[in-house]
């Protein structure tokens, strides 16, 4: 089998038309055939036609991912699964994702560390529930370890629980000074447990943050 013929699509001026023994074969990107260096009067086989099209579905993928990113960041499992639901093979979206990496378009560390200090900006946590929404993400272990350090410094995560407090209490001032003060207690304190504190954090913001009232 012969390339006989390379010509530009008119419709789509990015991608030729590859002729194989004067008849139509397949429609490429040009970038891929100049990836191929593939020419007219070349031998080909059926393997260099299935190569041709797994190179046109790494490329069209990658420009799939590169619109995603441009409309926000995301995690390599985010990226991950947003390809397979547009249809591309596994094998494909690896080998897109491992080279959005390499060259520093994807990166879970980054991401982890932008989208921890978005959530708790927005809204203080405790690191359980900042563990959760990072997992949620598919970021490993390892580096979720490494963003809550970073994110909940020495009585951090005492202070984030504090500020949290304040601002519950503020909010409902009213309300909460009709409550006896263990009712009082226990709806403050089940509000910071369902933010993710921990209980001792809990007990220590409760009992300053309601001193202060007093």
């Amino acid at each position: 089998m012969v390339i006989t013929k390379v010509e530009r699509q008119k419709k789509h001026p990015s991608r030729v038309s590859i002729h194989i023994d004067n008849e139509f074969a397949i429609g490429v990107h040009k970038e891929v055939l100049l990836q191929s260096g593939l020419r007219v009067g070349d031998q080909v086989t059926e393997k260099t036609s299935n190569d041709l099209k797994k190179q046109e579905e790494i490329l069209k993928a990658r420009e799939g991912a590169i619109r995603l990113l441009s409309h926000r960041a995301r995690s390599e499992k985010e990226l991950q699964d947003r390809l397979r639901k547009k249809g591309f093979a596994l094998e494909t979206v690896r080998k897109v994702i491992d080279s959005l990496a390499r060259t520093g378009l994807i990166d879970d560390l980054e991401f982890a560390r932008a989208f921890a200090h978005d959530k708790l900006l927005r809204k203080p946590m405790g690191k359980s529930m900042l563990k959760q929404h990072l997992r949620q993400k598919g970021i490993s272990k390892g580096i979720i370890e490494q963003v809550l350090s970073e994110m909940y410094e020495k009585d951090s995560e005492d202070e984030y629980a504090l500020k949290l407090a304040r601002h519950r209490l503020d909010r409902f001032r009213s309300s909460f000074m009709k409550l006896e003060l263990m009712k009082q207690k226990k709806r403050l304190a089940d509000y910071l447990a369902r933010r993710g504190f921990d209980w001792e954090t809990v007990s220590k913001v409760v009992e300053r943050t309601l001193g202060e009232t007093a």
